[in-house]
């Protein structure tokens, strides 16, 4: 099932991109006078078609492109030489200009495809946890700059950093780095913003896996979470044991875990 998913978004993709791209040729071509005998989505033999003007707009058997076909555009084709009155509808006697605006039409539709398609998503927004610490190593980096436990990291070095994932992204420009990284942060709720300048000799430079946080003393927020099941899947290990959706982990192993960090915790030793 997930394959043929994947096969369908695939192909779905490839129809917007052809599309996009063959209606760039064809819409400048039209602007300039040229006449279209056929936009096909797709090569090799017709299966539907349906003629609106002159052109034939048509689906081809092999969906792995398309096409659009001009009249005068291949001189051979042409079983009769192209008459005074038809030149003006012809793909060859058009300016050098205009032909190249017809050629380069289909790229520049699909380059403003994508400037089209990243807008919309960026107009979504994105999404991330918010960098809540949770706790601070006694006497570590972050708590001796005063950083205190429950503030929100709102910018390292003075860029903003809505999420853990920016958070990681600054600090990781300033391994093996010397001297001051700024933090600025505050509480949630509060409009008092506060400055602590994180004091730091090649940082993270030999370690094999840095530690940008813990090598900082800071602990991220972890939320409490009761050990509740939401779901248990079919003919899962959990299934199987007679769990059911809504049960309460209360012990595991001999240890009690009535949180979720807890039992997880055991789950991934194992």
């Amino acid at each position: 099932m997930e394959v043929a998913r994947l096969i369908f978004f695939a192909f779905l993709a490839l129809f917007i991109l052809v599309t996009i791209h063959e209606f760039g040729h064809y819409w400048v071509a039209r602007r300039c006078g040229v006449k279209v005998l056929r936009f096909s989505i797709g090569f090799g033999p017709v299966l539907l078609k349906k003629r609106i003007g002159d052109t034939e707009f048509a689906f081809s058997a092999i969906p792995l492109g398309g096409y659009v076909k001009m009249f005068g555009e291949s001189t051979q084709e042409q079983d009769e030489p192209i008459s005074e009155s038809d030149e003006k509808l012809s793909f060859s006697h058009k300016s050098v200009w205009q032909r190249m605006a017809v050629v380069l039409a289909g790229p520049i539709a699909n380059f403003i495809l994508a400037i089209l398609v990243y807008f919309m998503v960026f107009m979504g927004g994105t999404r991330g946890i918010v960098p809540l610490i949770g706790e601070l190593e006694t006497g570590s980096i972050a708590a001796s700059a005063g950083i205190e436990e429950g503030a929100e990291i709102f910018a390292i070095d003075g860029e903003i950093t809505p999420t853990w994932a920016d958070v990681f992204g600054q600090l990781v420009t300033r391994i093996g780095d010397t001297g001051e990284i700024q933090v600025d942060w505050g509480f949630p709720g509060r409009s008092s913003v506060y400055t602590s300048q994180l004091q730091v000799q090649r940082w993270q430079s030999n370690a094999e896996e840095p530690d940008l946080l813990g090598s900082l003393g800071i602990e991220p927020f972890t939320p409490i979470v009761d050990a509740v099941l939401a779901e248990v899947q079919d003919d899962s290990a959990a299934e199987r044991a007679g769990f059911q959706a809504g049960d309460r982990i209360l012990e595991t192993n001999g240890k009690t875990t009535p949180l979720w960090q807890d039992w997880t915790e055991i789950v991934r030793s194992s």
